[in-house]
């Protein structure tokens, strides 16, 4: 895994797995944070895949996170 961005709660990190072009997204030290009635319904990680690394990669710059 590589981070590309980190920010107060969590961080983003890309990683290729078995040919697929991944997205981490951590927020579990936000999460950490929050009671247990706030954290209904949210996920502390999100991994999202990508068709392409160019894909990714645009994502991420239109994100603010390049």
């Amino acid at each position: 895994m590589k981070l590309i961005a980190g920010f107060e709660g969590g961080a983003v990190y890309t990683e290729n797995r078995d040919g697929k072009f991944m997205l981490i997204i951590n927020e579990s030290a936000l999460f950490d944070m929050l009671c247990e009635e706030d954290r209904v319904g949210m996920e502390p990680m999100t991994e999202m895949e990508f068709p392409s690394e160019k894909s990714r990669s645009e994502y991420i710059k239109n994100r603010g996170w390049a």
